[in-house]
């Protein structure tokens, strides 16, 4: 067994969380023996007072099937807007591990069964995936973090590439590249958001993944495979920006291509009452 500890940073204050975790990119079964939620402390460790189990389907724990998601159940949390979490996974088997590769936080494993221990001792920082100094400090299984909060008027999601995952967005005049500073432009906007009077608030949810394409897979499942997942069975979507196309155009899709499949994806969201605001492709 082995623990992982994955950490997020909710841009809004709420009463209620729940986790979604996944095998998206994983080819075999992920066997999860159980998970805790909590407030984070220094390094790896988690404040002793603030840890709740999580379940799933009221089970403590569950195995995933390749490609598959899951919701835990939702549970009362004193969530605090910009006070990061912990989810701490207790991984029983699974022969590969599905990965967020653009991260930009150091995340943690430790060997045993360690989701309920709040302690961060012999826990070690995940490794940078090359090449290096790129910003690829990997997040594992995590796939979304929900929180409800009586006052937000819902979520913007932004179905994006690699310019809103935060590729190069914590790159120092040195062009080194640092985990943990929280610079994606969406960081900066969710910041914006939570200082409008309570009502005008929003969550901020970032499903841009470096690469991302409209149609082909470049980097993942293209926009219009993980439409359902990534955006549609989100709680509480009022808006999303449709921030892609780029790299479509770099791996020789026309323009009259990708702007139909834009148009087609943005026609589903609209059939879901969900109001999109697209960005303008970026030449290449």
């Amino acid at each position: 067994v082995l623990d992982r500890r994955m950490g997020l940073l909710p841009g809004i204050t709420g009463s209620h969380l729940r986790w979604k975790v996944e095998t998206t990119r994983g080819e075999a079964p992920g066997v999860l023996a159980g998970a805790f939620s909590g407030v984070a402390g220094e390094g790896a460790a988690v404040r002793p007072d603030s840890s709740a189990r999580l379940t799933f389907g009221g089970q403590p724990g569950l195995t995933l099937a390749p490609g598959q998601g899951a919701w835990s159940d939702p549970v009362s949390f004193d969530v605090k807007a910009f006070e990061k979490l912990a989810l701490s996974l207790d991984v029983q088997s699974a022969s590969d591990i599905s990965t967020h590769h653009v991260g930009l936080v150091t995340n943690w494993s430790a060997a045993g069964a360690r989701a309920a221990d709040p302690s961060g001792a012999g826990f070690e920082p995940l490794p940078e995936i090359p090449a290096l100094n790129t910003g690829q400090w990997p997040f594992y299984w995590v796939a979304a973090l929900e929180v409800r909060s009586p006052g937000t008027g819902g979520t913007i999601v932004f179905l994006a590439d690699s310019i809103t995952d935060g590729r190069c967005s914590t790159r120092n005049e040195e062009g080194t590249v640092r985990p943990d500073l929280y610079q994606r432009w969406t960081d900066v906007l969710a910041a914006r958001l939570a200082a409008r009077p309570k009502g005008e608030q929003k969550g901020i949810a970032n499903a841009g993944i470096s690469g991302n394409r409209v149609l082909g897979r470049g980097n993942g499942p293209s926009a219009f495979e993980r439409l359902e997942r990534d955006v549609l069975d989100r709680s509480g979507v009022t808006h999303v920006v449709f921030f892609e196309g780029t790299n479509d155009l770099a791996g020789n899709f026309t323009a009259a291509q990708v702007s139909a499949g834009m148009r087609q994806i943005t026609a589903l969201m609209r059939h879901r009452g969900i109001k999109v605001i697209g960005a303008t492709v970026i030449p290449r």
